[in-house]
């Protein structure tokens, strides 16, 4: 068990790394084709969470870019298969502290 799940882990950071990387190049040609779409979100007070809100809800079918749309929808499809595949195992061991086994039950009462 604990080998597996030191290859989940691995597989997880490995996972996010990718999603960093995709992020960064989307990032790099929306400043390099579409520096005036680009200047409207650094306005934003939002910083980089500001560039992720304008992918999610896909404000980029505005540029008219056939092949940012394609790689912004697959970034998008990449974010959605990342939380589907994370949640189901965080839920099936039910988070951290779950295990009632790992609770002390001390019923003694304590003194004054």
């Amino acid at each position: 068990m604990h080998t597996l799940l030191v290859i989940l882990i691995v597989v997880l950071l490995l996972g996010i790394a990718n999603g960093l990387v995709l992020q960064h190049m989307l990032y790099s040609r929306l400043r390099t084709e579409h520096a005036k779409a680009l200047k409207i979100l650094d306005e934003s007070s939002a910083g980089i969470m500001a560039f992720q809100r304008y992918l999610w809800k896909r404000q980029y079918l505005g540029l008219g870019d056939g092949s940012f749309t394609r790689r912004a929808d697959s970034l998008r499809l990449y974010w959605k298969a990342g939380r589907i595949l994370t949640v189901p195992p965080i839920w099936h061991t039910g988070g951290m502290y779950s295990s009632s086994s790992d609770v002390n039950h001390n019923t003694q009462a304590r003194g004054p």
